[in-house]
């Protein structure tokens, strides 16, 4: 799995909302719109930079998003996520509903690559992950890090604040704080990969050469 990654590597993480009764045109009831996603993207020398967008008001926040990933990704180098089925069907709604978006979709989604796969497979597996692979249990065990003690501290509490940001239900410094609190979270998830991937790495490297 390491072996095959390609750099530059680009760490990535969707956040969505899905409300019952859409409000953005070409959206379905239930239907995940990203709002938000995190990139990290770290070069084949080690150095690594940090790129990131919210949609924070209410207008349809694909245009604009698809239009940073298009700034952000490049068009080579793998886009590591953490169970990529989830990124694979908002790249391919995102493909359906905005056509234009088809040749950079296509080109994304030939390049993700599952971080989580290591795990599914029992490649590693550590007793403290309790049967559990989502990245909240294989975090804590890779490294001193959690999600506990977060303002926002997992998928649905994005939803919900990302809400309360876009329909005024908070304002003036409730309503930066929880920017930074989903910007923090965001951010925490596609860092996880990166420190995962990077204990795996000195695993790998202590069994060959340790």
């Amino acid at each position: 799995f390491i072996d095959n990654i390609k750099y530059p590597i680009y760490y990535f993480d969707f956040e969505t909302y899905a409300p019952a009764i859409p409000i953005f045109n070409n959206s379905r009831p239930y239907q995940q719109t990203p709002f938000q996603f995190s990139l990290h993207i770290e070069k084949e020398d080690g150095t690594i930079e940090h790129k990131e967008f919210l949609a924070t008001n209410k207008e349809d926040p694909r245009p604009e998003l698809i239009k940073k990933m298009k700034e952000y990704l490049g068009d080579k180098g793998d886009i590591l996520v953490y169970n990529k089925s989830f990124e694979q069907m908002i790249i391919r709604e995102l493909e359906r509903d905005f056509p234009e978006f088809k040749e950079c979709a296509q080109n994304y989604l030939s390049r993700l690559s599952d971080l989580a796969e290591p795990f599914k497979q029992f490649h590693y597996y550590d007793l403290k992950q309790q049967g559990r692979y989502s990245i909240k249990a294989v975090l804590p065990v890779m490294s001193d890090l959690s999600y506990k003690g977060m303002v926002i501290s997992n998928g649905e509490e994005a939803f919900v604040n990302y809400e309360k940001i876009i329909t005024d239900v908070v304002k003036d410094k409730e309503k930066e704080e929880l920017i930074t609190a989903l910007k923090e979270y965001c951010k925490q998830d596609t860092w996880a990969e990166v420190i995962i991937l990077r204990k795996l790495k000195a695993i790998i490297n202590g069994l060959f050469y340790g």
